[in-house]
């Protein structure tokens, strides 16, 4: 009966879920770090990547 005063949880199951909380908390940390700091294409970078694309997809255009 004292058990049922004191709460359900545990303090191994206390444990498990702060540290649950705080991998999540360091996992977003890190997610957010890695797109705020990714650099921004230049337009030299996106011409390049299309014209690579284009030269391995080939263009397609009608004869008309």
């Amino acid at each position: 009966m004292l058990s049922r005063l004191k709460g359900s949880g545990s303090i191994a199951n206390d444990s498990l879920r702060l540290y649950t909380l705080v991998l999540g908390a360091i996992a977003l940390a890190v997610a957010g770090y890695a797109l705020l700091r990714r650099k921004s294409k230049t337009a030299d970078d996106v011409e390049r990547e299309r014209r690579a694309w284009l030269s391995t997809v080939g263009r397609i255009t009608t004869a008309r």
